[in-house]
C-alpha cells in the first residue's frame, strides 16, 4: 500500500504550488508568492481555478468535443491586473479616459477617437497602389481604460497582427497566443481580409495560457489606402493611467507582482524599499499596458 503523504515529507507551500500550477498552468507561483497569501486567499485562489477548469471540462463534454478539436479558452477571473487592483481599493490619480493619435498626436477621448482616426488615417497614408485596409479597436477584456486602435492590410496575416499586439502591449517571455471568434480558434496564417473583415465582428485574443492577458477586438470597418511596406499600423492608444502609491499620495512607479491579489502592491520609489517583498528583487515597473504586473512584463 502506498505510504500516506505527511507534512514532514511534503510542505504546505509545495502542495499549494503544485495544486495551483496544475489548475492554471501558471509557473510563476513560487514559495515566496504563496507565503504572501493568507490561508483564506490561497484556498480562494485554488477554488476559483478549480471551478474554471470544471466549467471548461463540462462545456467540452456537453459539446462532444473530440481529442483533435481546438481547446476552448478557459474562462478566467481577473484577466487584467488593473481591474483586480481597483477591486481591492487601489485608485487612479486621474479617471479621465483619453488617448493620443499616433499619427498626428492629437489627444481626445476614447469615444471620439474612432471618429478622429476615420479621417486622420487616410491623410497619413503612403504613396502607392491602394488596397483594402481593416480598422480594429482592441480593448483589455475587463479593463476598458486600456485600448488601442490599429489597422491592417487585408492581405496581412493574424500572425502579423499578433506581432503588433506583442510589441505594443504584451511580450515578456515568448508565450503562446491565440485568436478566437466565439469558440473557434483562428489559424495564425489566415489573412485578416478573410477572417476579420466584416464590420461589427467581435473576437477574442489571449496571450500566455498560464498568466493569461485577454483582449477583445471589434472590427470598425474597412477603407481603401496604402500602408507602404507595413502590414499593420498602430493608430492610437490610451493615455497611461496614473496610479497612486498605496503608502502615500505620490505617483506609483513600482508594482509588486507577489501582492497584486493579497495586499498593497503599488508604490513610489521610496516606499517600494520598505515593502516586505523588496528583498525578493521581483518588482516590475508601472507601465501603460493591461499586462502590467504580470509574469516578467516590463513594457
Amino acid at each position: 500500500m502506498a505510504e500516506p503523504i505527511t507534512m514532514t515529507s511534503v510542505s504546505l507551500d509545495d502542495l499549494c504550488i503544485n495544486t495551483i500550477r496544475t489548475l492554471s498552468m501558471d509557473a510563476i507561483w513560487t514559495p515566496s508568492r504563496v507565503r504572501c497569501l493568507t490561508g483564506e486567499d490561497t484556498v480562494a485562489e485554488i477554488g476559483t481555478l478549480a471551478e474554471a477548469r470544471q466549467r471548461t471540462s463540462a462545456s467540452s463534454r456537453a459539446k462532444g468535443a473530440s481529442s483533435d478539436s481546438p481547446p476552448e479558452p478557459m474562462q478566467r477571473t481577473g484577466r487584467c491586473a488593473a481591474g483586480r487592483w481597483e477591486a481591492h481599493g487601489r485608485v487612479l490619480m486621474a479617471r479621465s479616459n483619453t488617448g493620443t493619435c499616433e499619427l498626428c498626436k492629437r489627444q481626445t477621448s476614447k469615444s471620439q477617437m474612432t471618429r478622429h482616426i476615420a479621417t486622420c488615417a487616410s491623410s497619413h497614408d503612403s504613396a502607392g497602389p491602394e488596397q483594402m485596409i481593416v480598422q480594429i479597436r482592441i480593448d483589455a477584456a475587463d479593463e476598458p481604460r486600456y485600448w488601442l486602435h490599429v489597422e491592417a492590410r487585408s492581405d496581412a496575416s493574424l500572425d502579423q497582427l499578433d506581432s503588433l499586439l506583442r510589441r505594443v502591449w504584451l511580450e515578456c517571455c515568448g508565450h503562446m497566443s491565440a485568436f478566437w471568434v466565439g469558440q473557434s480558434e483562428l489559424p495564425k496564417r489566415a489573412k485578416i481580409g478573410s477572417t476579420l473583415r466584416r464590420k461589427g465582428l467581435k473576437f477574442t485574443y489571449e496571450y500566455d495560457f498560464g498568466s493569461t492577458t485577454t483582449l477583445t477586438g471589434h472590427v470598425l470597418g474597412s477603407r481603401s489606402g496604402c500602408l507602404g511596406r507595413a502590414a499593420t499600423r498602430l493608430l492610437a492608444r490610451n493615455d497611461a493611467p496614473e496610479w497612486t502609491c498605496e503608502a502615500c499620495s505620490r505617483p506609483a512607479v513600482i508594482v509588486c507582482p507577489f501582492c497584486i491579489d493579497s495586499g498593497p502592491c503599488l508604490f513610489c520609489e521610496a516606499h517600494a524599499q520598505e515593502h516586505p517583498c523588496a528583498k525578493e528583487e521581483v518588482y516590475l515597473p508601472v507601465v501603460n499596458s493591461p499586462r502590467m504586473g504580470v509574469c516578467g512584463y516590463v513594457g
